[in-house]
């Protein structure tokens, strides 16, 4: 009997492979006039099946999850079936469209200024940061040649070019020479001002840097697109500053990102969804109404950063303190002082970072019952972060009046691609 099983072993494999690669095929054909988005990766033919033993078909079917294989394209929300190394995907030419990205702003918590690579390189840096639901939506399409400019870019402003030397606005233009993008017209806009302290900066470079990509048919991933904003704005732009704003809002969520000689580690923070809520409810945000270009405070920062090690040693040690309350079973108060804590240590680093009027209205929610808070990002201006328990929220609000109130919720999503179209017959 056993002789008999093992004689029709490698028949029944034969024919199973057989069925499944004409089911898989099936399958592909039926799919081939789905548009799907292209993308540069990896795909493995249905009909390059391996089938050398029913181990391995077994085990090819479960990474694949038989048809509907969710690849890497789940990010852009898009289903395919592709995934694993082999031939490249029927769709990865390049296609023009329209494509709209959504990238998240982002507050930081704790560690900021230790996200310098002058000081994480030699102390290591740490910061403790989370993206919120106000966004900016970059739109990028083909520009027709119907014009006598090539390109066009709406932002604050309307540039018309004619190459990507004319162009003036300088993360543009050098994103624009990176990825070598023509004959196209973007569009930039947001839910909340720029330079004001939520990393307005970054997350346009990197909704940016994700729309031309997936114009090119290309797809980048969340850290591919943190590094190349990185490179876009501290090497190509020349604009001083820190890392953490380019990682934070390309992967989107609560986090706890570390910095070292080896470059950054991403590390959730993991809060149960009640845990969560309670820190949302309790963590108010202003608007202070003064704007300000973050990399002039920067560079101050950065001249002073020899003689800040101390300062900046300890705020990079609140980061640690600060999971540690938000983990924990115990109430969230301790939170609260911790950013007060951290608030003046920062003012410390850069006596810059914070105005008379902003101490003012500081002062001012604290006496109204918050427990504490800082300005976002690098100071001077923009949004101003406070925490006070619920029932202490009206009066804070009453104490700020003349203040725009700003409600917000935590998001995970990260920067995402939320509409694509693309144009199979451009010109």
């Amino acid at each position: 009997m056993r002789r008999r099983a093992r004689a029709a072993f490698p028949i029944f494999k034969n024919v199973f492979c057989i069925l499944l690669g004409a089911l898989m095929r099936e399958n592909v054909e039926e799919r081939k006039n789905i548009r799907i988005p292209a993308r540069k990766i990896q795909c493995q033919k249905f009909s390059e099946t391996p089938c050398k033993n029913i181990f391995s078909v077994l085990s090819w079917l479960q990474n694949y999850n038989f048809v509907n294989k969710l690849s890497a394209c789940h990010e852009l929300g898009w289903r395919k079936y592709c995934g694993g190394a082999g031939t490249p995907c029927p769709a990865a030419e390049r296609r023009e469209g329209v494509v709209i990205v959504r990238t998240p702003f982002r507050m930081s918590f704790a560690g900021g200024g230790t996200d310098f690579a002058e000081f994480f390189r030699e102390h290591g840096g740490e910061v403790l940061s989370a993206t919120i639901d106000r966004y900016c939506y970059v739109t990028v399409r083909h520009l027709p040649g119907f014009f006598e400019y090539r390109s066009e870019f709406c932002y604050s402003e309307i540039e018309r070019v004619s190459g990507s030397s004319e162009i003036r606005h300088p993360l543009i233009r050098e994103a624009v020479r990176m990825l070598d993008m023509q004959q196209i017209r973007l569009t930039y806009e947001a839910d909340l001002p720029a330079r004001s302290g939520l990393g307005t900066s970054s997350a346009f470079a990197v909704g940016m840097l994700n729309a031309f990509h997936c114009s090119r048919g290309e797809y980048a991933s969340k850290r591919q697109l943190a590094d190349e904003a990185i490179r876009l704005e501290r090497e190509l732009c020349r604009e001083a500053g820190g890392l953490q704003d380019q990682v934070a809002v390309s992967f989107g969520g609560l986090n706890r990102i570390t910095f070292g000689e080896n470059g950054y580690a991403v590390r959730p923070v993991i809060l149960t969804t009640a845990r969560r809520e309670m820190l949302n409810e309790r963590l108010m945000l202003f608007f202070t109404g003064f704007s300000r270009f973050s990399f002039e405070i920067q560079e101050k920062t950065l001249d002073r950063l020899g003689d800040s090690t101390d300062s900046l040693l300890e705020v990079k040690g609140l980061v640690g303190d600060a999971e540690r309350i938000l983990t924990g079973g115990g109430g969230l108060s301790d939170f609260g002082r911790l950013l007060d804590y951290g608030w003046q240590l920062k003012r410390g680093v850069n006596s810059e970072i914070s105005t008379d009027s902003v101490d003012m209205v500081y002062e001012k929610a604290k006496q109204a019952g918050a427990l504490g808070g800082k300005l976002l990002g690098a100071g001077g201006g923009g949004f101003l972060l406070l925490y006070a328990e619920p029932e202490r929220q009206e009066a804070v609000r009453q104490a700020l009046a003349g203040l725009l109130y700003v409600p917000f919720r935590f998001e995970d999503s990260g920067t995402e691609v939320v509409y694509y179209a693309p144009d199979t017959r451009p010109f």
